[in-house]
């Protein structure tokens, strides 16, 4: 094995190669400037390379390439930059095992694998309008099932290219397992021919895997619908959106609203159906919400807030809404436009920050356009030693504090300062029969 030492560089540049064996410890940078020339990094036999950095200039002459058969290279750091990770030539491939990052983060285009096989269990990242192109086989995206599977794939305004995932012209994802991150407007995940691999999300699309958009991504999904059993998260200005006449599933995971203007937007007549997990958020639903077996949570977790549905709310079968309080005007609020129907319902509450509220105390906990029909299945909700009343109204129901057995915080100093003084008076009369 080789060290390099900490905040060595190693340079290689125009017009000249370098062959890497065995293991690499790389503790500095390894770095390829081709100036216009090529400038080649060869792989003998089965190449590691831990932590550190091996950066590649701005430039398309940049090449990592294999030497000879069975070459192949474990990347346990990061490769960053602007090149090729191997070229056009098959006596030059090797496998590509991305345990670390690799970093497209120049304007030339970072091109991994175009021959060889490629597994990424790290992260594959593109960052200010860089590219990232898989043009050689991705084993994490099986093209007869439509899957990708396992590391991370972060669009931070950036586009990360597959090729493998254009099948007869259509980009699809049918399920995903792994992390996708798209953060800004420009960010995306497509195919060679630049179609978006996301709008051609599938049903089961997210079987245990993370989808996060933010910062103003605008994302449609293809017709056929959407699934979700892993983690939907929607970020400042961005939108999901369902294509076609379908319904958005969940059966299991999360689906959070972080921001008042995050959404996820369904098909005029069309619903989100709660199956399982958790939805959570301070956005908007556009759409009904069937919550069939699921936990409704306005706000974010410890926070209160208002999750806004602009269809109608049902629960047929017996999902929850879990309201958190903390303090007066910080309650959890459902506020629906059309209809709400609570049959079937379960309500749970946690007070948050050691909030105490009086009796007499009332929170708004939802609030609808249209009728408001059937009650929650519990008419109490006990949390410690406050007991609330539920209150039904047309278009409105609250909570009424009606029991509080909570001492207040000075009633437990001077019950404290009590007790106390009745150990000093029997540790007197104690004293006074021992003389």
């Amino acid at each position: 094995g080789v060290t390099i030492s900490s905040g060595s560089q190693v340079d290689l540049r125009q017009n000249q190669f370098a062959t890497l064996q065995g293991t690499i410890t790389n503790n500095g940078n390894i770095s390829l400037d081709s100036a216009g020339f090529p400038t080649t990094l060869q792989l003998s036999g089965a190449v590691t390379l831990n932590g550190g950095s091996l950066s590649m200039s701005n430039n398309p002459n940049n090449f990592i390439v294999g030497a000879g058969a069975g070459a192949s290279l474990t990347n346990a750091g990061t490769i960053e930059g602007g090149g090729q990770i191997g070229n056009n030539n098959v006596n030059n491939a090797f496998t590509l095992i991305n345990n670390g990052t690799i970093l497209a983060n120049e304007t030339t285009e970072l091109t991994i694998a175009p021959v060889g096989k490629t597994t990424n269990n790290g992260t594959f990242e593109a960052i200010n309008g860089s590219t990232l192109f898989m043009n050689g086989t991705l084993t994490n995206f099986n093209a007869a099932t439509s899957t990708l599977t396992g590391g991370t794939y972060n669009a931070v305004v950036g586009t990360i290219a597959l090729a493998q995932a254009n099948s007869n012209g259509s980009a699809v994802i049918a399920s995903n397992a792994a992390t996708i991150l798209l953060d800004g407007p420009s960010a995306s995940l497509t195919d060679s021919n630049g179609h978006d691999i996301l709008r051609g999300f599938l049903s089961s699309n997210l079987a245990a895997g993370n989808l996060t958009i933010q910062n103003g991504v605008l994302l449609n999904t293809s017709a056929t619908g959407f699934t979700n059993a892993g983690s939907v998260q929607l970020g400042t200005g961005s939108t999901l959106t369902v294509g076609g006449a379908n319904d958005y599933i969940q059966t299991a995971g999360t689906t959070a609203l972080l921001t008042n203007n995050s959404g996820l937007n369904l098909a005029s007549g069309h619903a989100f159906q709660l199956q399982g997990g958790t939805l959570v958020g301070i956005g908007t639903i556009q759409g009904d919400l069937i919550n069939s077996g699921g936990t409704v949570l306005p706000g974010l977790v410890g926070r209160a807030g208002t999750l806004t549905i602009t269809g109608n709310y049902s629960d047929p079968l017996g999902g929850t809404l879990d309201i958190q309080i903390g303090g007066p005007g910080s309650s959890s609020l459902l506020t629906v436009d059309g209809s709400a129907t609570l049959t079937g319902t379960t309500l749970d509450l946690s007070l948050l920050n050691g909030f105490n509220p009086a009796v007499g105390s009332q929170f708004d906990i939802l609030q609808a356009g249209g009728i408001i029909s059937g009650t929650f299945t519990n008419s109490t909700v006990v949390d410690g030693g406050l007991t609330f009343s539920v209150v039904y109204q047309s278009h409105d129901v609250f909570l009424d504090v009606t029991a509080n057995s909570v001492p207040e915080p000075s009633t437990i100093v001077m019950l404290g300062l009590g007790i106390l003084g009745l150990g000093a008076i029997a540790n007197r009369k104690t004293r006074s029969a021992a003389r």
